[in-house]
């Protein structure tokens, strides 16, 4: 229960983080097909980018808080879900090009998601 507690508190400065990406990210696809201008179109998709960097940036400070096996579960988990999300990607880019329909961007970030979760647990796993 404890370590439950220690996650919690290291979680908790993630959220508001979360909020402000999920609000750029409805922003700029209600505000990007308002405007006419091409450098302003740049900058409202730009916008959950810099929300991104921002929870990329809390979540490495919360990794360097955990202890040294838990910050090699969370970076390996890390490093295999991009390397699988980014065959996905290549070979749905490849499906693409032969007239297969495209997928959602949103549906690859669930499955990357879900690598990540995968790939925790079995660290979980090995390391225990």
């Amino acid at each position: 229960m404890e370590r439950i507690r220690q996650r919690s508190k290291l979680i908790r400065p993630l959220a508001l983080p979360i909020i402000i990406f999920m609000c750029a990210l409805l922003a700029s696809n209600t505000w990007i097909d308002e405007v006419e201008n091409v450098w302003l179109k740049g900058a409202i998709a730009a916008l959950p980018l810099l929300a991104g960097a921002l929870i990329t940036w809390m979540l490495m400070r919360m990794i360097k808080k955990l202890d040294e096996l838990e910050q090699r579960i969370i970076l390996e988990a890390g490093a295999f879900s991009g390397f699988l999300t980014i065959f996905i990607l290549l070979a749905l880019s490849l499906l693409y090009h032969n007239d297969v329909p495209p997928f959602h961007l949103n549906i690859i970030a669930l499955v990357s998601a879900v690598f990540i979760m995968v790939f925790k647990l079995y660290g979980n796993w090995k390391y225990k």
